[in-house]
């Protein structure tokens, strides 16, 4: 039996971000999205991963970018009997420094955000999203891109989410919970990554070696499915195909 696929964003975008990526997984497996509008309070983001599993029947494999990445994790450390497998794109198990941990943002850069959010959400959120590409990728024109799938079809965020989720960010830290995961693991990341740094993927699979898949994308910047769509379908079809036992 196929597995159904869940799909899990990143801070301040929505699932259209996954539109292609999607309608090509689409072709082989069932596959759903969840995006973190109308945020309310900071356990929503598990609450809302697992609810949606209790209505799945058959394998599940997560797929988490980001900020998803953090919930999939989470999720997986608990729920490891129901799942088949686990995909992070971008991920990170801490998004923000600890004293033991320096593949992160300091939380002051974090808090700084939310009073530019406060002040000016649209140019915060447009100074943002340019950080998820290499400058090789802006050269190619793939800043312009995804900007104006912003513009056309992301459909927005109360300010009041978008804060929680930076909350959610500073607050979290998921790497207690990796030794826990005996599922296929499956790490997609870009080397020139401003947003999570690549080092954050490198611990996740340093904690979970046996385990775990590391694919590096040496020119790709936060958002790899995006500026290197075939590339990375290439390899997350091969995962499902070749890691992932189905009963």
């Amino acid at each position: 039996m196929k597995p159904h696929i869940i799909m899990l964003s990143g801070w301040a975008t929505d699932k259209e971000v996954f539109r292609p990526l999607q309608t090509e997984l689409q072709k082989t497996y069932q596959v759903s999205c969840i995006d973190w509008r109308k945020i309310e309070r900071l356990t929503d983001y598990k609450n809302r991963l697992l609810e949606k599993i209790m209505y799945i029947n058959g394998p599940i494999v997560l797929l988490g970018w980001s900020l998803g990445s953090i919930v999939a994790i989470e999720v997986a450390s608990i729920l490891s009997e129901r799942l088949k497998g686990l995909i992070c794109i971008g991920g990170t198990s801490s998004f923000t420094m600890k004293s033991d941990y320096l593949s992160g943002w300091k939380p002051r850069i974090v808090n700084l955000m939310k009073k530019k959010l406060v002040m000016d959400k649209d140019q915060t959120l447009f100074t943002f999203y340019q950080t998820f590409f290499s400058c090789n990728e802006k050269n190619k024109g793939f800043d312009k891109k995804f900007l104006q799938l912003v513009h056309d079809k992301l459909k927005g965020d109360q300010l009041s989410s978008i804060m929680m989720g930076l909350t959610y960010l500073i607050e979290t830290d998921v790497r207690m919970h990796l030794k826990n995961i005996n599922i296929p693991t499956m790490l997609i990341h870009g080397k020139n990554d401003s947003i999570c740094p690549f080092e954050a993927s490198q611990f996740i699979y340093e904690q979970m070696i046996e385990n775990a898949r590391l694919y590096v994308l040496e020119d790709a910047g936060h958002i790899p499915f995006f500026t290197n769509e075939d590339l990375c379908l290439k390899w997350i079809n091969s995962f499902l195909e070749s890691e992932i036992q189905y009963d």
